[in-house]
């Protein structure tokens, strides 16, 4: 299988219309935050396990505890690494972080890592949340 996605949250409009992708998918939505809290309440860890149940795993050892700062400092990243590639076996993975910019995240980070597991990450936008429109009969 080894569908994988990753996301900022800051860039996805909807919750609901991310919760409608992960059951439509059977995926897991992995939140790689050092801390899972969020000026947007319905991104806090509590919101989100409430929100998503067994769809939703904070993986702590995948968070950065130089968030505040320029670098990159994995609390373990391999045993990280195992918990996504164990799950990518089963069901298709979103990685979730806080940041707009993929390029400048440390979930870029665990993209790259995640190839020697044999997964290419695609980054998640609104438009593959957004189911396509029927076409009207007035149209």
């Amino acid at each position: 299988m080894k569908q994988l996605y990753d996301m900022g949250y800051g860039t996805i409009k909807k919750v609901g219309a991310l919760h409608d992708f992960v059951k439509a998918n059977n995926a897991v939505l992995v939140d790689v935050r050092f801390s899972p809290r969020a000026r947007n309440p319905d991104y806090n860890k509590n919101a989100l396990m409430d929100r998503f149940g067994t769809r939703y795993l904070h993986i702590t050892q995948l968070g950065n505890k130089d968030y505040k700062g320029d670098g990159i400092d994995f609390v373990d990243l391999e045993a990280g690494l195992k918990l996504v590639a164990a799950e990518l076996e089963y069901r298709p993975v979103i990685l979730m972080c806080a940041c707009w910019q993929r390029s400048t995240c440390h979930r870029l980070a665990i993209v790259e890592a995640l190839k020697e597991y044999g997964a290419t990450s695609i980054p998640l936008t609104n438009d593959m949340l957004t189911p396509p429109q029927q076409p009207s009969l007035f149209q």
